[in-house]
């Protein structure tokens, strides 16, 4: 795929007002492919975890969660709704619908794990025994964003939906007055 880089975005943006997904579209060299999974990796890769799910977080040293934030701030600034983090993949972005390369750096299946770790501190446990977590996630008291990590067959995946920070009114999304009644009823199917 060509890539595109943040800072790429911003220009494209502010030119032209929107992204070419097309531009995205083409196949890198440096895409790694997943590799199938035996029963016996996939028990000794849960094994792996279970003793990898109990750490000190004072020992962490928050580099991912570095990464995570240009990258969600990035998004934030370009007006993007998600942000898809895959171990083994680029990480993307949905930016004005469409899928877009945020950077050329793949993320490794350690990196991943280290995210993990990072982002989700005590709740880590759970990830591995339930192979899957959701959470909120909060940057700086500015934005909010909801957060789902998962186990695939190649390493830790997650994405981050942006929350907005003001609710739009009735008004503000040109729905009807009839439909704000709705919103008032407190029993019966609405």
């Amino acid at each position: 795929m060509t890539v595109v880089d943040i800072d790429q975005l911003v220009e494209q943006q502010l030119s032209t007002g929107k992204i070419d997904p097309r531009a995205a579209e083409q196949k890198s060299n440096e895409t790694p492919t997943a590799k199938p999974i035996n029963d016996d990796q996939n028990a000794i890769a849960s094994t792996n975890f279970k003793k990898e799910a109990h750490f000190e977080t004072e020992k962490l040293e928050f580099k991912m969660l570095k990464k995570l934030r240009f990258y969600l701030e990035g998004l934030v600034k370009h007006g993007g709704s998600d942000l898809h983090i895959k171990s083994t993949s680029l990480i993307r972005g949905r930016i004005n619908g469409e899928m877009v390369p945020l950077s050329s750096e793949v993320l490794s299946h350690a990196d991943g794990l280290q995210l993990a770790k990072e982002v989700l501190k005590s709740r880590f446990e759970e990830l591995v025994e339930n192979k899957s977590v959701d959470f909120n996630y909060k940057l700086d008291d500015k934005y909010r964003f909801r957060g789902n990590m998962f186990f695939q067959t190649d390493g830790i995946s997650a994405v981050f939906r942006v929350i907005p920070v003001d609710i739009p009114s009735m008004k503000d999304l040109k729905l009807p007055s009839s439909i704000e009644k709705f919103c008032h009823l407190k029993r019966g199917l609405a």
